[in-house]
């Protein structure tokens, strides 16, 4: 892409749900669109696959699955990454990155989970409600999502 464009016009180059087409827009090229500062080794570790879905049980909650060609390699490009994953997605998830005066929330503390039998980092709220994670939950795919429901569903999914 020539600019780097915010999250609205990212969405945009997606295709619609509604529309066939043959169009895909790569991992590498949707995390440059919404002006990711994934480390350079992830961008490199990630296959061209990028799969964006919505498992509505109830309440809509995104995912964001990413195929992936060397674990080792984005698992520590990921922990990497932490360090502003969490206001480069909270606007795909309605998370909050301001409090109520305004001022950045900054980027939370990533801890460790087990979900669906598998590791996961997550970012939990005041109550200590999971609000936010990730997960490379096999060998080849890393899913970003804010509902562990929708993790457990992705596995599943994988796991067939």
């Amino acid at each position: 892409l020539a600019t780097k464009m915010g999250v609205k016009a990212a969405l945009g180059l997606l295709p619609s749900v509604k529309e066939a087409t043959s169009e895909q827009v790569a991992s590498t090229e949707f995390l440059e669109a919404i002006d990711s500062e994934a480390p350079p080794q992830m961008m490199r570790t990630l296959s061209p696959i990028l799969d964006i879905g919505v498992h509505d049980d109830g309440e809509p909650q995104r995912f964001f699955l990413f195929a992936t060609v060397s674990f080792d390699t984005a698992f520590a490009s990921m922990l990497d990454w932490e360090a502003t994953m969490y206001q480069e997605w909270a606007p795909f998830f309605g998370l909050p990155t301001t409090d109520a005066s305004g001022k950045s929330l900054g980027n939370p503390t990533f801890g460790d989970r087990l979900i669906a039998n598998r590791d996961a980092r997550v970012v939990v709220n005041a109550q200590g409600d999971i609000i936010f994670l990730y997960s490379i939950v096999d060998d080849a795919h890393i899913v970003i999502t804010d509902s562990t429901d929708t993790m457990k569903l992705v596995v599943e999914r994988l796991n067939f």
